[in-house]
C-alpha cells in the first residue's frame, strides 16, 4: 500500500497545529509567570510592612515574627489570614494606644500603601469573569485605612493573583496534555506509515515471487511438452501446472486480502483516533483563539492593552523598515486623572477611561490601533500617517473629548487629556519613538496640559 498525499498533508497539518499550541503553551507560561512574580511582590510587601510594625510591644513583635515566618514558608491565604487576626487581636487588647503625633504619619502610610496597590490592581490584565472581583478589591482600597485591616486586604489581594496563576496554571495543563496526546497520534501515524511501507514492500515481493513462480510453470509445460508422447500425456501435464499456478495465485491472493484487512483495520484505528484528536483540536482552537483574543484586550475599556501594543508596533516597525511609508505615534494621558479618582472615587475614573476610550476608537481610522498602555496613559499607532496629520488627528481627539459633558451621579466631571506625537526616522526602533512622543506627552502636560506636542 502506498502513502497517499493526503495522508501527508494531515501529518503536516497535526505538525501546524502542534507549533500553534507550543506557541499558546509559551504564551501561558508567561502569564503564569507574571501571576507569580506579583503574588511574590505582594507576599514581600506584607513582610516588610510587618517589619515596619515592629517595636509597638514585645507580644506585638513576637507575633509578626511568626507572621513572617508563615510569609516564608509560603503559607496559603487561610493561614496567612490566621496569623494576622492573631496579631490584630493582641493589638486590639493592648491597652497602650498610639499618639496623636504619630497617627498622621501612620494613616498617611495607609493611604500610600492603598494607592500603590490600586496602581498595582489597574495594572493587571484579567479575564472578564475576574473583573468583578479585582473591582471588588479596588472598591476596598479606597474605603479602608484601618491599620487593623490592611494586612487582610493584601492576602485577599495575594489570593486574587494565586487564582489568576493557578488559572492560568489550569490552561497550560490543559494544553500541555493536548499537545502529549498530540505527539503520541504523531508517533502512531508515523508507525502506521512504516507498517504501511514494509507491507508495501512485502505486498511486492509476494507479487514478484507469484510472477517468477508463474513464468516456471509456463517454461515447464513448454519442456514437458517437447517430451510428451501422446496428447493425453500433454493434457495431464498442463493440468498439473495449472493447479501448481492456480494455488500459488489462490495463496498470493489470500495474503494480500489479509494484508488488505489488516491495513484497513490499522487505517480505520487511526482514522478514529485522528477524528477524536481533530474534534478536541478544534474545541481548544476555539478556547486558545478566544483566550487569546482576551489576552489581548483591556477588560475595562475594551481597548487592545500592552501586549497586543507590543506586537502591532513590532509589525508595523517591520512594514516601516520594509516600504519606508510614514509612521507616528500618539500618546495620551488623561488630565488631573488621580483627582477624578480622589473626588468621584475609582468607578467615576474608570466610566471615565471608558468614555475616552470609546470616544478614541470611534475617532480614528480602522487601520490606526488604539491600545491602553496603562493607567489613564494610551497609544494610538499611525501607519501612513506623518507628523503633521498625526497632530492633527491628536487635536481633534484632544478638542472632542473637552466637548465630552461626562456626568457621574449628576455630578460634572471635566475631562480633558494632553498628547504627545513622534514619527519614526532614519534608525528608530519602536521603543526610541516610544520614548520621543512620551517626552512630548510630558511636555505638553508642563505646558499647561490639554494640548498636544510633537518631538
Amino acid at each position: 500500500m502506498t502513502i497517499m498525499p493526503a495522508e501527508l498533508d494531515e501529518k503536516t497539518q497535526i505538525e501546524k497545529w502542534k507549533d500553534k499550541y507550543y506557541d499558546s503553551l509559551d504564551q501561558l507560561e508567561a502569564k503564569e509567570a507574571t501571576y507569580q512574580r506579583v503574588e511574590e511582590t505582594l507576599r514581600s510587601a506584607l513582610s516588610h510592612l510587618c517589619i515596619a510594625a515592629m517595636g509597638i510591644a514585645p507580644e506585638v513583635d513576637q507575633r509578626l515574627k511568626m507572621l513572617r515566618d508563615d510569609i516564608r514558608n509560603g503559607d496559603d491565604g487561610d493561614a496567612l489570614k490566621a496569623s494576622i487576626k492573631k496579631v490584630i487581636d493582641i493589638i486590639d487588647h493592648l491597652e497602650e494606644k498610639q499618639s496623636a503625633a504619630t497617627e498622621p504619619s501612620s494613616t498617611s502610610n495607609i493611604l500610600s500603601i492603598n494607592e500603590v496597590l490600586l496602581q498595582l490592581l489597574e495594572r493587571l490584565e484579567v479575564s472578564a469573569e475576574s473583573t468583578d472581583l479585582i473591582n471588588d478589591l479596588k472598591i476596598r482600597l479606597e474605603q479602608e485605612v484601618d491599620t487593623d485591616t490592611w494586612p487582610s486586604l493584601i492576602v485577599d489581594i495575594a489570593e486574587a493573583i494565586s487564582g489568576l496563576r493557578k488559572k492560568a496554571q489550569e490552561e497550560i495543563k490543559d494544553v500541555a496534555e493536548f499537545l502529549s496526546q498530540l505527539t503520541t497520534r504523531l508517533q502512531e501515524l508515523e508507525e502506521y506509515f512504516q507498517v504501511e511501507k514494509i507491507e508495501h514492500k512485502s505486498s511486492l515481493e509476494d507479487s514478484l515471487a507469484l510472477n517468477k513462480e508463474v513464468q516456471s510453470q509456463v517454461r515447464g509445460i513448454g519442456n514437458r511438452v517437447k517430451e510428451a508422447a501422446d496428447l493425453d500425456q500433454v493434457k495431464l501435464l498442463i493440468q498439473e501446472r495449472m493447479e501448481t499456478i492456480s494455488s500459488s495465485l489462490e495463496q498470493f491472493i489470500k495474503h494480500e486480502e489479509q494484508r488488505n484487512n489488516d491495513a484497513n483495520r490499522r487505517a480505520a484505528i487511526l482514522s478514529d483516533r485522528l477524528k477524536a484528536l481533530e474534534q478536541e483540536s478544534a474545541q481548544l482552537r476555539v478556547s486558545i483563539h478566544k483566550e487569546r483574543e482576551a489576552a489581548l484586550k483591556d477588560t475595562l475599556t475594551g481597548l487592545f492593552n500592552r501586549m497586543a501594543y507590543d506586537e502591532r508596533v513590532e509589525h508595523e516597525y517591520l512594514r516601516w523598515q520594509r516600504y519606508q511609508t510614514p509612521l507616528s505615534m500618539l500618546m495620551a494621558d488623561v488630565d488631573f486623572f488621580k483627582k477624578i479618582n480622589d473626588t468621584f472615587g475609582h468607578k467615576a475614573g474608570d466610566k471615565v477611561l471608558q468614555v475616552i476610550a470609546k470616544k478614541m476608537e470611534d475617532s480614528v481610522r480602522k487601520t490606526d490601533m488604539v491600545a491602553r498602555y496603562g493607567g489613564e496613559e494610551f497609544v494610538v499607532i499611525m501607519p501612513n500617517t506623518a507628523t503633521d496629520n498625526a497632530m492633527a488627528v491628536a487635536n481633534k481627539l484632544r478638542t472632542e473629548i473637552e466637548k465630552l459633558q461626562f456626568h457621574y451621579k449628576s455630578d460634572p466631571v471635566n475631562i480633558t487629556i494632553s498628547c504627545g506625537v513622534s514619527e519614526f526616522s532614519q534608525d528608530d526602533r519602536p521603543d526610541d519613538v516610544f520614548e520621543r512622543a512620551d517626552q512630548a506627552l510630558y511636555d505638553a502636560k508642563n505646558s499647561g496640559r490639554n494640548c498636544c506636542v510633537s518631538k
